[in-house]
């Protein structure tokens, strides 16, 4: 085993999983979300500070798209494709 530090400053997981039997967050675009999210901070510049990355289930699969944002700690629910510049804001705002 390896460890190393990182110097990220955050980190949001999107939760990208998929249910045929019910809700998921994976049936409602968060696989375009993170990719939208993605290009914009590697465009800007930012993708050693800030990452984006697809996350199994977080839970609240009825609520539309759920992430969670570290060091935060914040979990962030009812997500659509038009919070993409609020979330991006909060990823990458101190």
């Amino acid at each position: 085993m390896k460890i190393e530090k990182r110097n990220i400053k955050k980190q949001l997981f999107i939760c990208t999983n998929i249910r045929e039997e019910s809700a998921s967050c994976g049936a409602k675009d968060s696989t375009q979300l993170l990719k939208n999210l993605k290009k914009r901070l590697k465009s800007a510049g930012l993708w050693g500070d800030y990452k984006v990355t697809k996350s199994g289930c977080l839970g609240p699969c009825k609520q539309g798209i759920a992430a969670a944002l570290h060091p935060d700690n914040l979990l962030i629910t009812e997500i659509s494709l038009d919070d993409e510049d609020k979330l991006y804001d909060l990823l990458t705002k101190a």
